[in-house]
């Protein structure tokens, strides 16, 4: 039993360290879309030379930038809960219902997941293009997501063995 402790322990840190990850990639992409925007208004309002490009790739970074910061919104428990009933509930309750919540996501996010890769590699297979000025393969962008909706499950299936004790160390937390 130690041994399978141990190993969920150091699991869990992999996927903390992943999350965490997608975060610094998500806070890139953030950059990355301000860039272009401050690009897109200065020819667009200064010089009078809208680029039609921009406002399409950052719709498609806006995608990407919300799969990859889904996780560690999930692994810090920070994601939006409606708790006005359960937070009145007794504690071995709330807990209960936690669990719940727990495992709602983590079926959502296995339907999610599956239905973006069957999206994704249809897409890839018939070479499917956006129909903008940039004519970018979709699944690029569509691959984001069945990528985020993995590791928002994979958080909350850490969060789940946490909370049922399954691993010695304490809940991630804020960090």
């Amino acid at each position: 039993m130690a041994g399978l402790r141990r190993a969920l322990a150091l699991s869990g840190r992999g996927i903390d360290l992943l999350c965490r990850a997608g975060v610094w990639l998500g806070a890139l992409v953030a950059l990355a879309m301000a860039g272009l925007l401050g690009y897109a208004v200065v020819l667009r309002y200064l010089l009078n030379r809208p680029q039609a490009w921009t406002d399409e790739l950052v719709s498609y970074l806006v995608v990407l930038l919300v799969m990859l910061a889904g996780a560690e919104v999930m692994r810090r428990g920070e994601h939006l809960a409606v708790d006005l009933v359960s937070a009145r509930l007794p504690s071995a309750w709330q807990r209960g219902v936690e669990i719940a919540g727990l495992l709602s996501v983590l079926l959502v996010c296995g339907v999610l997941a599956v239905s973006g890769w069957q999206m994704t590699a249809f897409s890839h297979m018939v070479d499917l293009r956006s129909t903008g000025h940039l004519a970018l393969p979709v699944w690029w962008i569509q691959a984001s997501i069945p990528a985020g909706f993995l590791l928002i499950g994979l958080a909350a299936l850490v969060r789940l063995l946490r909370l049922l004790g399954a691993e010695a160390a304490p809940p991630a937390g804020r960090s």
